[in-house]
């Protein structure tokens, strides 16, 4: 008997539904009636803006915007963007070597945001020195502590009240004011996912010698090739192994681990006839970890895995 694709409980009047499963997920993704947001899953994150929280049409139109990041024209120009902001970053932490202890991801952040903000906004800053890089910090740091107040219920105009909300009120500001500068140019901005990824890839290596030395022996075989070769878009193609490390980090390491959609009507999904207002919670980290399409070595990293029939593309951190 093929096992349940979710569990149903109800919390007080509002059913929420859990799943995990790969076929039922994908179709809740490609639901027209499934694309809004439910507001109580999403307050933790403290913010009115961003793709994260935003939901339905609003939703929609953000991701239009940012799908011109990925045309032909603009992948063709992003290798020497990289090279550029890659060396910057290269040299600020050649400054710390033997100097103990530092924030990986803090650099590897400024090096999206500019990598970013240059490639899809013709928009340059020195974001490792800007204000909005350390409220940044001081966002991600009240986001742990603002946890317990939501947890039992307290809403924004209690925290208000306390040094905690003015804390994050002055932080808003700051970005309310960073992105007012940057829409004066008549563009909007949204933030990739790229800090994690590439921090995390980077950890993967670390504690795992055996896939660091082959991503060191091909990156010296293809230089070895061909020193002078160009770093452009057709030159990346031929790190495939770099590329199975990226896959299975996202595998592992979901950028978002839990998400949730709310049904805007009924509809029916793999069979099964899904009320309107119902919260549908999506464990994307328990599917990625799930030994049913990973086999018994699911909660180990091994970027070869991606080399092998895949049992269920749905599944997957990546499109196929």
């Amino acid at each position: 008997m093929d096992e349940h694709p979710m569990t149903k409980v109800w919390f007080l009047n509002k059913l929420v539904i859990v799943t995990k499963d790969a076929d039922f997920i994908h179709k809740v993704f490609n639901s027209q009636k499934v694309y809004d947001k439910p507001n109580v899953f999403y307050q933790g994150f403290l913010v009115e803006k961003g793709l994260i929280v935003m939901s339905g049409a609003e939703h929609k139109r953000h991701r239009k915007i940012l799908n011109k990041a990925f045309t032909s024209k603009m992948m063709q120009r992003l290798p020497d963007i990289f090279d550029e902001k890659s060396m910057k970053i290269l040299d600020l932490l050649e400054e710390r070597m033997d100097c103990g202890e530092f924030e990986l991801t803090d650099y590897i952040g400024a090096y999206s945001f500019e990598a970013f903000g240059k490639s899809n906004f013709n928009y340059e800053i020195n974001y490792y020195d800007s204000e909005i890089f350390r409220a940044y910090k001081g966002y991600c740091s009240l986001i742990v502590d603002t946890l317990p107040f939501l947890i039992v219920g307290l809403d924004r105009k209690f925290l208000n009240l306390l040094n905690l909300g003015k804390s994050l009120t002055k932080i808003e500001k700051t970005f309310d004011e960073f992105f007012d500068d940057v829409r004066k140019t008549n563009q909007e901005i949204a933030f990739e996912t790229t800090t994690k990824t590439i921090s995390t890839a980077l950890m993967m290596l670390g504690m795992h010698k055996d896939v660091q030395q082959k991503a060191v022996n091909e990156i010296e075989a293809i230089y070895s090739q061909d020193a002078n070769s160009e770093f452009s878009a057709d030159f990346l193609q031929k790190f495939t192994y770099l590329e199975l490390i990226l896959k299975e980090t996202m595998r592992l390491f979901a950028v978002a681990p839990i998400v949730a959609r709310e049904t805007s009507d009924e509809v029916s999904i793999n069979g099964y006839l899904i009320p309107k207002n119902t919260t549908i919670i999506i464990s994307i980290n328990a599917m990625h970890r799930d030994e049913k399409y990973w086999g018994t070595d699911a909660d180990q990293f091994r970027p070869e895995r991606f080399e092998e029939e895949l049992k269920n593309p749905h599944a997957c951190p990546y499109p196929v």
